[in-house]
């Protein structure tokens, strides 16, 4: 660090050195102003602006800036300048500003990146000279704005390797000796265990990770293996934060190569840069994340535990806390997690993190990001076995009360898609309803679909794919048309929930014609008035953004002048959000109720062998049981419906054989000229044990991907 020139220090400055009013402090003892001219930002970038802020002449002639790196956060650059009367020896530093994107500045604030950075400088930085370049003054004002002037590496022929392309052995071990070197001083050091603000708990936390999680799937979808790490992330993650094993060192927190300068006139020398994710953890966990993002997969497994022993080697040559090897592995693989779930500043940067690809926009650089460094880091916990190492957490289905309101979409995701769906059926199968409520917020319109069946007659049904958008409102989904209204309404979350709809319906005499685009005939005064109440325990499915609730219903459904009732019902209501493209997969959802009290949801992927992807649960008394797999055994009739379905579901041998009481088909068109087929049906069903039941069946069925393409049969 720079040395310090004894200046008086403003009262507004806070023990660490930052602003707290409306003057200006830097950090690191550095020269303070008198607080009459504003913080820097880039704009402010001249040469009268760095002369007050280093204290020196600077000469306006041979003053030049140049942008550098490519970090999401902040606005960096080079700045080239020479003293009044030092013509001849010219001088860089490299000046860094808080980005002047506002969203990202937003974030940068919501996660005190900006502070938090200029802190630990301010902190640490003369006692970690090691691994760090020089700081010669950090501020945060009160808008929080921050200005960092810091050593140019790059004047010392400093240089960082490709990200994507791996670093090679020789640069590998200078990182990782070059991070000894930083952890060394303050390994082990008591006083720092109970430091408030190295130890303040991160953002990224199990529930962020999950809001994130199926944006990051959606955008990026990993190989099958990691896919299910990341589910195990989604309900391990604050076990895995939880354990912690001494000794501590300040961590890096984003410690890769984009974050690393390899000094060419010091070739034993690399600093870290970006420091506003420090923390105080594992001195493991930096090593971890380095080597598990930072080698091409094949590299890493032949290099890593040579490079980990030098690197432990060089840490117990500086440090008075010594690591044996044998704890040195044990935490390095327990730490192969954090590279897929960064702690505090994770969903800051376009770096690797999953909730980096939920929160920040999509970029095609930033997809190959993702995608590389992932599957780097996914690939380096399985094959380290680092679940092994924690200790697994209660499994909870149950979703959260919050997730019952309205969901913010990301702006970029045309496709993505809120609804809302209930269905009921009488016990003895002669009357059903069902309906469906998506909002399309980046179409700014909703879609939906109700129906009426009742056993040999003909469906009636309520179709508008171009509906108004419902006004935001966490509690309520309402709209109306020329042809009829709707209204949802959440009375208690996750316990009663109503259902009204009202205006003229369509009856369809063959229950096929909606597949063909054909016409029915309009039938007024049809009204549902319905109430659903939770009767067994709702189901979250891991980080899916979607939950099933079995249901009990009671109301009234009217027909112009026939008035019909459910009483106690059984029936499902389920509430999801995310990216709903109908034109790519086929599918089968169930929802069934036997009489014995059990209550069965399934999903799954495709039909027959060829069946993939199952979730679901059988329930009975609050007691769940997880479905881990199903298989979809069906016939198309020649009309396009489904016929009969077999469901084979796993574990256990269960058996369930589905008839269909009454059924009626959608037919669903993209702007592209894509055609998908949505076939409901109202059933009966029994189980292998010969208990009866009944249920609704939900059929997807992609009749044609290409735009292009002709469709000449419905199966």
């Amino acid at each position: 660090m720079a040395a310090a020139i004894a200046t008086p220090k403003p009262s507004n400055v806070s023990p660490d050195g930052l602003l707290t009013g409306g003057g200006q402090a830097v950090a690191n003892g550095n020269p303070q102003s008198n607080g009459s001219f504003s913080h820097g930002r880039n704009h402010y970038l001249t040469p009268l602006w760095l002369s007050l802020f280093l204290n020196r002449k600077i000469n306006p002639h041979g003053f030049s800036t140049q942008p550098v790196g490519t970090g999401q956060m902040s606005s960096t650059y080079r700045v080239s300048f020479h003293e009044v009367g030092k013509e001849n020896t010219p001088e860089t530093v490299v000046v860094k500003f808080a980005s002047n994107d506002k969203e990202t500045f937003d974030l940068g604030i919501r996660f005190q990146h900006y502070l938090r950075e200029a802190v630990f400088y301010r902190r640490f930085g003369d006692l970690l000279t090691a691994g760090l370049n020089r700081c010669f003054g950090a501020v945060v004002d009160k808008d929080g704005y921050f200005t960092m002037v810091l050593e140019d590496a790059g004047a010392s022929g400093g240089y960082t390797t490709g990200q994507l392309e791996g670093a090679d052995y020789e640069h590998a071990a200078l990182a990782l000796k070059s991070l000894a070197r930083l952890q060394a001083p303050v390994l082990g050091d008591s006083k720092l265990d109970d430091d408030g603000w190295l130890n303040e708990a991160g953002a990224l936390d199990q529930e962020l990770f999950n809001r994130c999680l199926p944006i990051f799937l959606e955008r990026h979808p990993p190989a099958e293996e990691h896919r299910k790490l990341l589910y195990w992330m989604s309900e391990n993650l604050d076990a895995w934060y939880a354990t912690r094993i001494p000794p501590f060192a300040i961590s890096h927190g984003d410690f890769r190569l984009d974050n690393i300068i390899f000094l060419e006139k010091d070739h034993k020398r690399a600093v870290a840069v970006d420091w506003g994710g420090s923390n105080w953890c594992s001195p493991l966990r930096d090593a971890s994340y380095f080597l598990g993002n930072g080698l091409k997969i094949e590299d890493r497994r032949k290099w890593e535990k040579q490079l980990l022993r030098e690197y432990l080697d060089e840490l117990n040559r500086l440090s008075k806390v010594k690591i044996t090897w044998e704890q040195a592995w044990e935490e390095y693989c327990r730490q192969a997690i954090y590279g897929l779930a960064q702690h505090t500043e994770g969903p800051l940067r376009r770096s690797n993190s999953i909730p980096a690809a939920g929160i920040l926009p999509d970029t095609e650089r930033g997809k190959v990001m993702f995608r590389t460094l992932v599957s780097r880091q996914a690939q380096h916990a399985i094959d380290l076995s680092a679940m092994d190492l924690v200790k697994p957490a209660q499994i909870s289905y149950s979703p959260n009360i919050a997730e019952e309101a309205e969901h913010i979409p990301p702006a970029d995701l045309t496709l993505w898609n809120e609804s809302w769906y209930f269905d009921a059926v009488t016990p003895d199968g002669s009357l059903g309803m069902y309906a469906r409520l998506g909002r399309l917020p980046n179409q700014n319109r909703c879609n939906f679909v109700g129906g009426i069946f009742r056993r040999h007659e003909a469906p009636i049904m309520y179709i508008d794919m171009d509906a108004p958008l419902p006004p935001s409102d966490p509690l309520i989904q309402r709209f109306s048309t020329d042809r009829f209204s709707v209204e949802c309404r959440c009375l208690d979350p996750l316990s009663t929930f109503t259902v009204k709809v009202r205006g003229t319906a369509t009856a369809f005499t063959d229950s096929s014609a909606p597949l063909r685009g054909e016409d029915g005939r309009d039938v007024a005064g049809v009204v549902v008035d319905l109430v659903f109440q939770t009767r067994q325990q709702p189901y979250k499915k891991r980080a899916q953004t979607r939950y099933e609730i079995p249901c009990t219903v009671d109301g009234t459904v009217q027909i112009g002048d026939e008035q019909l009732e459910l009483r106690a019902a059984p029936g499902e209501r389920n509430h999801s959000w995310g990216v709903r493209n109908w034109w790519e997969k086929d599918w089968v959802w169930s929802g069934l109720h036997f009489e014995d009290g059990v209550d069965i949801f399934t999903i799954a992927l495709g039909k027959g062998a060829a069946s993939s992807g199952g979730a679901g649960f059988v329930q009975k008394e609050g007691k769940l049981t997880e479905i881990s797999h199903v298989v979809n055994d069906f016939e198309w009739e020649v009309d396009g419906l489904p016929g009969k379905l077999q469901l084979r579901i796993a574990p256990g041998d269960l058996v369930i054989l589905c008839e269909p009481i009454a059924a009626a088909g959608l037919r669903l068109l993209d702007p592209e000229g894509r055609e998908a087929h949505l076939p409901r049906v109202m059933c009966s069903a029994v189980k292998s044990d010969g208990v009866r039941g009944v249920g609704w069946l939900d059929f997807n069925y992609v009749v044609r991907r290409d735009p292009t393409a002709k469709h000449t049969a419905t199966a």
